[in-house]
């Protein structure tokens, strides 16, 4: 059963990669031929079957020798886009931050200007003061002229 197990381990991930290799090859297409993918896997087969007959005895140590040559490129990859991760959630922080803190100002600024509005309404005082600077405003422009049908020029 494990024998069986392990087989159909290497077979799916084998599979995977043939997938993953097309579609590179391929140019990104999320679909490429059928014939394409089974040349990637039989060269990947190919691949791990003379890994195995030139290890000799030690075949499998030249098999894990192999695949931890050909990860290495992965795990810089892999580092580099751990640390483009780290990047963009600190500059989405920051984007949410900056829009929670605009949030805020714009309720605080809604509140002070209605808490200003009505106490204004309220004050008698100040209308009063409104009143009598807009009637001397008016009264100055009445006498200045303004308002008024201008006299022909001759």
């Amino acid at each position: 059963v494990a024998i069986i197990v392990v087989a159909i381990f290497f077979i799916t991930s084998s599979d995977s990669a043939s997938l993953v290799v097309d579609m590179l090859a391929s140019g990104g297409h999320p679909n490429p031929p059928t014939w394409s993918r089974v040349l990637w896997a039989a060269l990947e087969g190919v691949l791990a079957l003379a890994l195995l007959v030139a290890g000799g005895q030690d075949a499998l140590s030249a098999l894990q020798a192999g695949s931890l040559i050909t990860a290495l490129p992965f795990s810089v990859v892999m580092i580099l886009m751990g640390i483009a991760l780290i990047k963009a959630l600190q500059y989405e922080l920051k984007t949410v931050e900056h829009r929670e803190s605009l949030e805020r100002l714009g309720r605080v600024t809604e509140y002070i200007a209605g808490e200003m509005s009505s106490n204004l309404s309220e004050s008698s005082e100040l209308q009063e003061y409104v009143d009598d600077r807009i009637d001397y405003r008016l009264s100055r422009s009445s006498s200045r002229g303004f308002g008024r049908p201008s006299a022909p020029r001759k």
